[in-house]
């Protein structure tokens, strides 16, 4: 929960993943993604709207966003935090995006204020020595001195900035574990009514090893063109089929696939990988079968299971922590969602940006 963490522990603690479906015609395991760190709390998916309509903005030298008790909110500071959390990936948004992003990271400080407001009002500001022990314990995630250092000025902060975050951020913490997640347990009779509710959710998800041959062929071929290459595709398969065939030698010689060296070996992968002709023709194989020449945008595949796995329904004891966990994070983020709603009813929260 804490805000000012280390790039470490905030990749560790905090993912959100974009990602471009896979390309059969890309080089094998090629999922073009886009990992970026966004850091908020749990309660960030909720923007409370009917709680934070947009206001009249003050008349101010600065661009204000938002109050919370008449302490203001800049478009500087907002901006300035949505580099600190996204840094360079802030590329590959849309505008609208971007716009979206600002909302969700306003109401973040939004809610850190309000948070740490009650943790000093209440006593929870954490001792200097606890601050530095926290501020000792992520500068040895760091390779020297001088990394972190350079993660601070990339950051815009200096070291003082950082501890002050740091002790706030402990503030919040011990308020929230101490008011608001105190007395929050989940009961063994809640853990198994979860599970049998729906037990597959908890399992594995199917997944299929595969090889592949390609031949490509543009959507729009010619169909004489299509025609020809169809079958070559239809060979290659008979071929693949005999009995002493070796099927990673044939997709070396003939896959015009950029993993063709490697055999056309695609690893393992799940059925909403890659295009749905091409999941459905390999899901209906049992390993060591090979299928007839698939169609796909890319062309025609011969394709070749080795090996399966997943899919199993789960054995409660297995799973029974992870269900446990779950529940908890669930009471633990309506606990906080109510708790901050009640605070903005509390306190005077106005939202400038719209």
């Amino acid at each position: 929960m804490l805000f000012f963490l280390s790039k470490l522990k905030f990749r560790q603690r905090f993912l959100m993943l974009r990602t471009k479906r896979w390309r059969l015609s890309a080089a094998p395991r090629s999922r073009r993604h886009i990992l970026f760190h966004f850091l908020f709390f749990i309660l960030s998916q909720y923007l409370c709207a009917p709680l934070c309509s947009a206001a009249e903005q003050p008349e101010s030298g600065e661009q204000i966003v938002a109050e919370v008790d008449g302490s203001r909110i800049t478009k500087d500071e907002l901006e300035q935090d949505l580099r600190r959390q996204l840094q360079n990936e802030l590329q590959y948004f849309s505008e609208t995006e971007h716009h979206f992003l600002r909302r969700r990271v306003l109401q973040r400080i939004i809610d850190r204020r309000l948070l740490l407001a009650e943790a000093n009002a209440n006593g929870y500001a954490p001792p200097d020595e606890e601050v530095m022990l926290h501020l000792r314990a992520l500068k040895k995630s760091f390779v020297s001195e001088d990394v972190f250092r350079r993660e601070l000025e990339q950051r815009g902060m200096d070291h003082e900035t950082f501890a002050s975050g740091i002790k706030d951020d402990l503030a919040v913490k011990n308020y929230v574990e101490k008011t608001i997640f105190h007395g929050l347990a989940v009961d063994a009779a809640e853990v198994r009514a979860e599970f049998d509710r729906d037990p597959q959710k908890y399992a594995p998800p199917e997944e299929v090893r595969a090889r592949h041959i390609l031949l490509r062929l543009n959507e729009d071929a010619d169909p004489e063109v299509a025609a020809k290459v169809e079958s070559k595709a239809k060979e290659l398969a008979r071929a693949a089929a005999e009995y002493d065939s070796d099927f990673i030698r044939l997709a070396r010689e003939h896959s015009e696939a950029p993993n063709s060296a490697q055999g056309g070996d695609l690893g393992f992968f799940t059925q909403n990988q890659f295009e749905s002709q091409f999941t459905q023709a390999a899901f209906a194989l049992k390993p060591g079968q090979i299928s007839v020449p698939v169609r796909t945008r890319h062309g025609f595949h011969i394709i070749k299971v080795e090996e399966r796995r997943g899919g199993a329904g789960p054995e409660f004891d297995r799973v029974k922590a992870q269900v446990e966990r779950e529940l908890m994070e669930r009471k633990q983020e309506r606990a906080l969602r109510d708790h901050l709603i009640a605070l903005r009813r509390r306190h005077k929260v106005i939202v400038y940006y719209n």
